[in-house]
């Protein structure tokens, strides 16, 4: 394999293999970046009730003819909350601020590299602002910082190669969250918790076998990529809920990640799901325990000692809140 072959792996597959790296190994260690994301939502598959004719002894009027089962939506809805929070040093001393906007993502659901998608993104505006200095270093701390801005977005790709990404599409990097089914479409996923483990564990060897270096991988670097994959599954924007669940048990069974309880930036409680180090890049990603909804994705920076820190602001935090998911029937539609 050559030197650059990572200018051949897809978008998910470079998100994946950055995910691997995420974790600090034992030595040697490799300086690799975090996780960009993954993202990703869940959709409302609305089936359709069947009636069955009672059996009795004495005649029983016509039965009613069966309903027809309702087709899934053609299109998968998001309405998120997206925001960054920043410190930069100035005026001898650090100050945090946080920015918001708003978001939304039409995406075709049909199981193809190339897709219907619309995306309608705000501005960031600014949320909060904390000074170890002085406030006045927070007035108008954005509008001191337009790079970190951008115009409003409101863009149809007819015919998009999906995932979205943004280099291809000269949009924001924020999108990357907001693409619920990074993963390479498979229709024949299992809800039941065995046969999706055997799936995964299959998807993993065959991920790794195709742009790992390692002739045999770790456990450890397989069971990474198997947190992924499920995380990724769990997204998934048609996605069953028992599916999901399953997904969400079989990550939180992995010796790799961390479970627990947790809010998100909306006072949301949920399963919080934990991949890597407090010291470290970490990803967070909650998900409500009753129906296994995903709420929200966090990715955390660690910020350098102010000696070695940039003049530009840095990220200590990345987030995605997933306020609403749906299926509708275009681009144009809202739940």
């Amino acid at each position: 394999m050559s030197g650059d072959y990572a200018a051949e792996l897809t978008g998910f597959e470079q998100r994946l293999l950055d995910g691997l790296r995420e974790v600090r190994p034992e030595p040697p260690r490799r300086n690799w970046r975090p996780l960009v994301a993954l993202a990703a939502t869940a959709a409302v598959v609305v089936g359709a009730a069947l009636v069955v004719p009672s059996v009795l002894d004495h005649p029983e009027p016509p039965a009613p003819p069966l309903a027809q089962p309702v087709a899934a939506k053609p299109f998968s809805y998001v309405r998120a909350v997206q925001g960054t929070r920043y410190v930069t040093m100035e005026g001898g001393g650090e100050v945090w601020s946080e920015v918001r906007a708003s978001a939304e993502l039409w995406v075709s659901n049909a199981p193809a590299s190339v897709r219907s998608v619309r995306l309608v993104l705000a501005p960031y505006q600014q949320f909060s602002c904390t000074s170890s200095v002085a406030d006045s270093l927070c007035a108008d701390w954005l509008g001191r910082h337009q790079e970190l801005n951008h115009e409003p977005v409101d863009r149809t790709l007819p015919e998009a190669v999906y995932p979205v990404e943004p280099g291809e599409t000269d949009l924001p990097d924020r999108i990357r969250p907001l693409f619920p089914d990074a993963l390479v479409t498979d229709p024949a996923l299992p809800a039941e918790p065995r046969a999706l483990d055997a799936r995964v564990a299959e998807l993993a060897r065959d991920w790794h076998e195709q742009h790992s270096k390692m002739p045999e991988p770790e456990a450890r670097y397989l069971d990474q990529t198997r947190w992924h994959l499920l995380v990724e599954i769990a997204g998934k924007p048609t996605a069953s809920p028992a599916l999901r669940s399953a997904a969400i048990d079989l990550a939180s069974a992995l010796p790799v990640g961390r479970t627990g309880t947790g809010t998100d930036r909306l006072g949301r409680p949920g399963t919080k799901l934990t991949f890597g180090h407090d010291s470290d890049f970490r990803t967070e990603i909650l998900f409500d325990p009753r129906t296994s909804t995903l709420l929200s994705i966090e990715k955390f920076s660690p910020v350098p000692p102010d000696t070695r820190r940039p003049p530009t602001p840095l990220h200590a935090s990345d987030y995605t809140l997933f306020e609403q998911t749906a299926t509708v029937s275009s681009p144009t539609d809202r739940p």
